[in-house]
This record gives structure tokens, sequence and C-alpha cells, in this order.
């Protein structure tokens, strides 16, 4: 069964490595490969927007009941930027800009400034939201989407990913026991 998952799984990557994953990304076919351009990554996201707005209550996730907060890198000063709707409206290029990871996905362009995913810096703005002032009771729901365990890599693409797997949890999991060392002094 193990092996059949594992074709599976290989079968899905490497269909989505040559068509993309309809309404959120596709293969940059304008890069190098195809007209000798220069380009700065493998996939276009222009086509997450509309499925954003298609699937994401912005209207209602804006109106203030509940709070959002994203993070994403300032592609030429490297900090990390928040993106909260307590201060501001989440617009779709917000999302876009939060997931953007070199060089898969393109820098997203936000009033002017480029953006990549915040896994660069830091991978979840709980910090953002817990060291927010007034301090209040807080229940914060962080999503990690990259595993601190998993199996032992076989090839050079799966270390690759092993290797993105373990520096991003590594630094959720640094900030979260941080926090709770700090919670519990």
């Amino acid at each position: 069964m193990d092996a059949i998952r594992d074709v599976a799984h290989q079968v899905g990557s490497l269909t989505a490595r040559l068509f993309g994953a309809p309404g959120f990304f596709s293969p940059n076919l304008y890069g190098d490969w195809l007209h000798g351009c220069a380009t700065t990554s493998y996939y276009d996201t222009a086509d997450q927007g509309p499925t954003l707005e298609h699937f994401v209550g912005f209207e209602r996730g804006n109106a203030g009941k509940v709070r959002a907060s994203l993070g994403a890198a300032n592609v030429e000063s490297g900090n990390l930027a928040y993106i909260d709707n307590a201060r501001m409206h989440i617009r779709p290029e917000h999302v876009t800009a939060s997931g953007a990871f070199p060089p898969s996905f393109p820098a997203i362009e936000i009033d002017g400034v480029r953006y990549w995913d915040d896994g660069l810096v830091s991978n979840t703005p709980v910090q953002y939201v817990l060291d927010t002032v007034p301090r209040r009771s807080t229940i914060a729901f962080q999503v990690d989407l990259f595993p601190s365990f998993g199996p032992l890599p076989h090839t050079s693409e799966e270390v690759g990913g092993r290797g993105k797997d373990i520096r991003i949890s590594t630094r959720i999991r640094a900030g979260t026991d941080a926090f709770g060392k700090r919670h519990d002094l």
C-alpha cells in the first residue's frame, strides 16, 4: 500500500510541475526554456486572484468580527511585513504574497512593493498577534503547512522538499516554544 501511495504522490507531483494547478498556478511558459526571456519564477500565479475572490469571503473577513493576520517578506529590504485586517483590508494579493515561495512563485507587488512568502523570515505571524497591545486573552489558530516530521529523502528533489519543511517548521516551533516559556514565566 505504501508503494502505491508513493507512486500516486510522485505522479501528482509531476503533474503539478508540468501543468500547474488550475486556478492556482500554471507553468511560466514565457520563461527561459521557451522564449529565452529571463524569469524569476517557475510558475505564474495570475489566476490565483479570481480563485481567491470566489472562495474567500474578503468582505466578511474584513468586517472585523474575526481577526486575520498574514506575513510577507519584503523582497528588497528582507523585512517581514504584517498584513492584518485590524489595520487594513486584506485583498487577494496579500494572500498570494503570503504564499509566494521563491523560486516556484513570483514576488507579488502590493502598492509598489514586491513581497515573497513570509517563511523566508518567519513562517507565522503568531509573534505579531501575541505582542499586539493592548494584550488580551487570545485564542490563536496557527496553520502549519510544513511538517516537522517526515520520511527520509531518497532523491535530490525529496532532499530539497524535506530541507524546506525542516527550515520552516523549526522556525515555527522555536517561536511557539518561546511564547510558551514567556507565558509560563
